[in-house]
């Protein structure tokens, strides 16, 4: 029986089996609807071995879709607004999930009666209910699927009805972009600091009467309405890559952030093209290291990252890199300096410091930002032009991992969108990107120098 007006008290509950005998089909499932095959969820020797899991688990998106039917059965089709969750625990196979949903608060605003109701993990076919109530202008966030079933979305519907449709899967930003899942907070925090109340606020704290360990919290209106899921990264700016494309309307940076070797620097290939001709070494074997050790689909413990994070010190990776060379004669490659040989031809770049001062007279704010692979950098030369000079194997991070960008952001002190970052590694840019960093992919001195102009329109007069 859904919830009435005249029925809505504190303290009202509902209770409901949700999902009966959790199957490995339907964890499967979500994970071909999702691409999410960790194999936490579908590897059973993997879980259960490696990872020491009594069995493989449900994904927390899954569980989280199956909140679905119970709220809109409780609520009434039209009267959901606001629906949001967390989650509080694992849910295995052969696992039933018995909900239950507690009123919590009762208010009326402008004569509608508005209740706050907390559930516990709930189970249905969520989004095509959605569908149904969804208002004018409205916002579905798609967050799992109901009950293991994998949803479809009528595109012609959504079109009609004039709603949208957006896919959250919080648990990939922690892998992909952690140091965003930070923003929302670090927004709310400023606001209530100033006294402030933002949309999609009350969705990230906990209201009055609600118990932290609730799975999901909801929100009734006594008369019709949209289904609103809160996302919280909706304020927080643009995240497409820029890429140095702007506007008439684009507004200056306030900073701009800069990579070193390649950037500032001579072309690091031309270097490196000198010492395996001069050392007589297989350039095939060198491409195809780092090849192995730097793509984007390496993993995490590769000789160059752990060598750019610090990990690895420039005596163990020329060892490492010697192992994996070839002599033009087919050889073997004697371990040495191959760190200090490979970048003896790298010298810095005048016109781009050049540059770098040009901005800094312009009111820019300066940074280096440089994943380091053992070499040395003209500290004296750096520390004195940059306003901020973060180093990767200082900090034990590296970029493209979000939180070195966001620890720079923070020396700074300057918002993702009021900065430009320039890199020659197109991964590193999208990485910044994401963040909503303007970036420049340098390949060229005037070319990096003519969109710079664009975000700062004064640059030119200080050439």
């Amino acid at each position: 029986m859904s919830l009435t007006a005249t029925t809505i008290e504190v303290g009202t509950t509902h209770q409901a089996v949700v999902v009966d005998n959790l199957t490995r089909t339907q964890i499967v499932q979500y994970a071909s609807a999702s691409g999410d095959y960790n194999p936490l969820h579908t590897d059973e020797v993997f879980a259960t071995q490696v990872a020491g899991y009594p069995s493989v688990f449900a994904h927390g998106m899954l569980t989280m879709g199956m909140t679905g039917r119970m709220l809109t059965d409780y609520v009434g089709d039209g009267r959901l607004t606001e629906f949001g969750g967390r989650f509080t625990s694992q849910v295995w196979p052969g696992d039933t999930l018995t909900a239950t949903a507690t009123v919590t608060a009762v208010e009326e605003r402008d004569g509608v009666l508005i209740a706050d109701v907390v559930y516990d993990p709930v189970g249905g076919d969520a989004y095509q209910r959605s569908t149904k109530c969804i208002a004018f202008e409205g916002r579905i966030l798609v967050i799992g699927f109901a009950g293991g079933q994998i949803q479809s979305a009528a595109l012609n519907h959504a079109l009609v009805k004039n709603y949208s449709i957006v896919g959250l899967h919080w648990g990939l930003y922690a892998k992909m972009n952690p140091a965003l899942m930070r923003l929302p907070r670090r927004a709310v925090e400023a606001r209530r600091g100033r006294g402030d109340q933002a949309p999609g606020e009350r969705a990230l704290g906990p209201r009055r009467g609600c118990r932290r360990s609730a799975a999901t919290r909801g929100r009734h209106h006594g008369r019709q309405g949209g289904l609103c899921l809160v996302n919280p990264f909706a304020q927080l700016g643009r995240l497409e890559r820029y890429a140095g494309q702007t506007t008439e309307q684009t507004a200056s940076v306030d900073a701009a952030v800069f990579d070193y070797g390649g950037v500032l620097t001579t072309p690091v290939r031309d270097s490196i093209a000198a010492w395996l001709d001069r050392d007589t070494i297989d350039p095939a074997s060198f491409s195809k290291a780092i090849k192995m050790w730097l793509a984007r689909s390496a993993p995490d413990d590769t000789p160059i990252r752990r060598l750019e994070i610090g990990e690895l010190s420039a005596t163990e990776f020329n060892v490492l890199l010697a192992a994996e060379l070839v002599g033009k004669d087919g050889g073997a490659v004697t371990p040495g300096d191959q760190l200090g040989s490979m970048f003896a031809e790298m010298r810095p770049e005048p016109v781009m410091f050049d540059l770098v001062q040009d901005l800094k007279n312009a009111g820019v704010r300066v940074a280096l930002l440089s994943n380091s692979w053992g070499n040395t950098y003209p500290r004296e030369r750096i520390d004195a032009v940059f306003d901020v000079v973060v180093i990767s194997g200082e900090v034990s991070i590296r970029k493209p991992n979000p939180d070195i960008f966001a620890h720079a952001l923070d020396l700074l002190d300057v918002r993702p969108e009021r900065v430009v970052f320039i890199d020659d590694a197109e991964p590193n840019t999208d990485g910044a990107a994401r963040l909503g960093m303007h970036t420049i992919l340098h390949t060229d001195p005037d070319i990096t120098r003519t969109k710079l102009a664009r975000l700062v329109p004064t640059l030119e007069t200080h050439i």
